[in-house]
């Protein structure tokens, strides 16, 4: 009976202290109070865990009762920011013991409402480590990890929990470095590798303790810089540990890294910068090349100097110098490509004997063999210049040529044929050659005859007449020089 009575006088104190604090003007009348209402807390959790727990008399839903009752005070507690700063480094190391002992007893697990008192627990250490004072609880944490790694007979399990503890204020670093005397955690680390140097922590079971250790100095390394080791002063020896040789070899390693960093940098600009000059180095021969192909002095040259361009490097882009350019250029450009791709593969070529300029060549094809066969003598005959200029002809029309001024030429017979003694005419011969001049002109005039008006019909008879005349006359003439000569 007497430790019921005990129970409920600690329920009635924590009712009434949970009254106070939630009430802020009544709040700030514990300021100065802290440690001692923390220590008188934890005490009283210490007598439940010992005492109270292994007691069977005791109904064990008085003693939830009597947890909720204290965690709920101090939740309400660490709410008042400006209170919970208050709390020192040892009691703060104290109460993450008390704290961390609850949550690891796992006769409250097997209790009814025994996980809800975990969580409660778990909630309350999140506010000790966001609204204590940073340095204390840091220090408060590195110092209850040594202490439970040091303790033979301290559980792994609160060792790992303590280092969890670790990782979440090192999450916090970020936002609280400043905050932070960074000599006395710097004091507390070297302590800490006083007491555990790396190769005692290469001996652990568990690697983690090493890997809390190195993650907490490369976070205030990376968030202090080099001027991290100006804050050693609170060191005495510094080379009663390896803390100062250890940030050296960070700080020499993170510079290295950004030193390696800009150099990358410089050498992607100097990259950047050489492409750059190189397509204007190739704009600007581009634009060379084109610059000839529209001169007419050097527009075979151009084209020449393009096809070996785009044969030297196959993806090249010569589109941006010929879309600002009318259709012809770049269908003159595009034939000329092809006809210089054409001679020099030996493709399709046409000999220059021909006359016929390389820009025909695509257009100008030659005559298919049938065309040929008919207009020449298919017999094996030899066949005459005529023949030649006719085929001559063909070919100058297929080509787009003009044939005019080829028909005012002399025939080409009159220019292959040799000139020949001019024969010496007999007086037959003239007088036959007069005769046949005299028929055609008679014949003409008769046609004419047909086709005139009845207005020029007696002047027609009288010419047709006359011709008669002539004719006979020239006829008596012949006669009698055919009869002289016999």
């Amino acid at each position: 009976m007497k430790k019921i009575g005990m129970l409920t006088i600690s329920w009635g104190f924590c009712y009434q202290i949970d009254e106070v604090l939630r009430q802020e003007d009544k709040a700030e009348a514990m300021s100065g109070h802290i440690d001692q209402f923390l220590i008188a807390t934890f005490m009283q959790l210490r007598l439940i865990y010992n005492t109270h727990m292994a007691d069977e008399k005791l109904e064990k839903d008085e003693i939830i009762k009597l947890y909720s009752c204290i965690i709920g005070n101090m939740i309400s507690l660490f709410q008042i920011e400006s209170l919970a700063r208050e709390a020192s480094t040892g009691v703060l190391k104290d109460l993450m013991h008390g704290l961390i002992t609850l949550m690891l007893d796992s006769r409250i697990e097997d209790l009814e409402e025994g996980q809800q008192v975990i969580r409660s627990v778990n909630l309350l250490v999140v506010k000790v480590l966001e609204k204590s004072d940073q340095t204390n609880i840091l220090s408060a944490l590195l110092v209850l990890l040594q202490d439970s790694l040091l303790a033979t007979a301290s559980s792994p399990k609160f060792s790992e929990l303590v280092m969890k503890c670790l990782w979440r204020m090192v999450r916090l670093l970020p936002d609280t470095i400043n905050s932070i005397n960074l000599d006395r955690i710097l004091l507390d680390i070297h302590i800490f590798m006083k007491v555990f140097p790396k190769e005692k922590l290469k001996q652990c079971k568990s690697e983690f303790p090493i890997r809390t250790l190195k993650t907490l100095l490369h976070t205030l390394c990376k968030l202090k810089g080099p001027k991290i080791l100006d804050h050693l002063t609170m060191i005495d020896n510094k080379n009663e540990s390896e803390l100062e040789a250890h940030l050296c070899r960070m700080m020499k390693h993170s510079m290295d890294q950004t030193g390696s960093k800009s150099e990358k940098e410089t050498e992607k600009g100097a990259s950047r910068i050489d492409e750059k000059s190189s397509k204007a180095k190739v704009n600007d021969f581009l634009a060379e090349i084109f610059k000839k192909i529209g001169s007419k002095e050097n527009t075979k040259e151009g084209l020449a100097e393009l096809y070996e361009y785009k044969k030297k490097y196959s993806d090249a882009d010569i589109e941006p110098f010929l879309k600002n350019s009318s259709q012809f250029f770049q269908s003159y450009v595009e034939r000329g490509l092809r006809v210089i791709e054409m001679e020099r593969e030996g493709k399709g070529r046409i000999p220059t004997s021909t006359g016929i300029s390389p820009q025909m060549e695509v257009t100008c094809m030659p005559a298919p063999p049938s065309t040929v066969s008919s207009i020449g003598n298919t017999n094996g005959e030899e066949v005459g210049p005529s023949v030649y200029l006719e085929r001559l002809k063909i070919l100058r029309q297929r080509c787009g040529l003009d044939n005019t001024k080829q028909d005012e030429r002399p025939p080409l017979t009159s220019l292959l044929s040799k000139p020949a003694a001019p024969p010496v005419a007999s007086s037959t011969d003239m007088l036959h050659s007069k005769l046949s001049q005299l028929r055609e002109s008679r014949e003409q005039h008769q046609h004419s005859d047909l086709d005139s008006n009845h207005t020029h019909s007696a002047g027609t008879v009288t010419t047709s007449s006359s011709s008669t005349a002539n004719i006979d006359d020239l006829k008596k003439r012949l006669e009698r020089i055919k009869s002289s000569r016999k």
